[in-house]
């Protein structure tokens, strides 16, 4: 089964939000707004990631 646009595009999301995640635990005195956002952000991915998959799952 091909990946669909939204699985492309939730884990292009979850590799920015990781890559954002990570570079702001190095500088610990970044603002915690903005890790907090990628946070939320990399959870949604990881929360439609496993959508995608429950749905390729359940037509097999």
């Amino acid at each position: 089964m091909r990946i669909t646009d939204t699985e492309r595009g939730a884990r292009m999301a979850l590799n920015i939000a990781e890559m954002y995640v990570h570079q702001l635990e190095l500088w610990p005195d970044s603002l915690s707004q903005q890790f907090d956002f990628w946070m939320s952000v990399r959870a949604a991915a990881l929360e439609q990631l496993d959508e995608c998959y429950l749905l390729r799952q359940s037509l097999v």
